[in-house]
């Protein structure tokens, strides 16, 4: 509802509340049938509220493209929703290959999309309001004995606070925000390293995010169609080896290893160049493809240069994105 001009490639807002029954908003206390006595601080709700979202876009994982076309297509359509969001001061803060689809809707005038802003920072300019409170009700509880027997009931009360937040830190120790395997280096660091400098998640940090995404969904489209009975055997042959790759660029468990890998030297960007499957990427992925993981290594090496690093831009993406675009037959 913060967005003024609702972006192409972003998944269509229909509409959203806080789901009831009998009248009363459903809550953790109202499913766990005891109080919650931990009350947050500011006022806000002593326990989640189940709160439902209907979206009017359909998609598909971007891994189950059908041609290198549908593919790029789709996520430029993605990254330039991003990027139009984070133009009006939205930043989605969570890129990850769950939420970068490619469309199902007929007739949809975008081939990718975003969706999912629950981790979205929105900047305090954008707001039409500097607050925005929501009342909602919530019904009588139960306090049950360990027995299960009724000992006492709540009134019925509200709850009347949400606050958009306008500026947020990753703090040392603290959460982070988005999903490990795609997130930033730099991010990813800064929790191995538990040092005292914050970093605050820029959209920069997403736009890396976005080059992890691509290059996940493409090494598990490779892998599916390389595994495929109707695949000529030679490239079947070197499906363990390309499984074992994959492994290695997105299989890691601790934060240490997956920051190890986002890095331009990374499995997940210099697989295309290993001989030994060369036949997997031979039938299935065109020149231009081949040719934009090579771009997208030169961009995460060219950023991280200690010396004269380039930071990685919505443009600086798009530029090479589009590029090997138009280069497809």
């Amino acid at each position: 509802m913060s967005i003024d001009q609702f972006p192409e490639g972003l998944a269509e807002f229909e509409c959203g509340g806080d789901v009831k029954y009998a009248g009363y908003p459903i809550t953790v206390q109202h499913l766990r049938n005891h109080l919650v006595h931990n009350f947050l601080p500011e006022g806000n709700p002593p326990t989640p509220v189940l709160h439902r979202l209907i979206l009017g876009t359909v998609g598909r994982p971007l891994w189950e493209y059908t041609s290198d076309f549908d593919l790029i297509t789709g996520f430029r359509d993605a990254l330039q929703a991003h990027k139009a969001l984070c133009d009006q001061g939205i930043l989605h803060r969570d890129i990850s290959a769950g939420n970068v689809l490619l469309t199902r809707t007929q007739n949809a005038p975008f081939r990718g999309f975003i969706t999912d802003l629950e981790f979205a920072r929105i900047a305090s300019s954008t707001l039409s309001k500097a607050r925005v409170t929501v009342t909602s009700a919530i019904g009588p509880q139960n306090k049950y004995d360990d027995r299960g027997r009724v000992l006492s009931r709540t009134e019925p009360t509200t709850r009347t606070h949400t606050m958009f937040e306008s500026t947020v830190t990753v703090k040392r120790g603290a959460g982070m925000t988005g999903t490990a395997q795609f997130m930033a280096r730099r991010i990813l660091l800064q929790e191995v390293e538990r040092t005292t400098e914050r970093v605050v998640h820029e959209a920069t940090h997403d736009v890396e995010s976005f080059v992890w995404v691509l290059s996940y969904c493409v090494m598990r489209n490779l892998y599916h169609r390389a595994s495929q009975r109707s695949a000529p055997k030679e490239v079947r042959e070197q499906c363990h080896a390309f499984r074992s790759l994959l492994r290695q660029a997105f299989g890691q468990t601790t934060t240490m290893a997956i920051a190890t890998e986002r890095q331009s030297g990374s499995y997940g960007l210099t697989f295309p160049r290993f001989h030994y499957v060369d036949d997997i990427i031979a039938n299935f992925m065109s020149d231009a493809l081949i040719a934009l993981f090579k771009d997208l290594q030169g961009l995460i090496h060219h950023a991280a240069d200690p010396f004269n690093a380039i930071p990685l831009t919505h443009d600086v993406l798009l530029s090479v994105v589009c590029h090997r675009l138009e280069s497809l037959p």
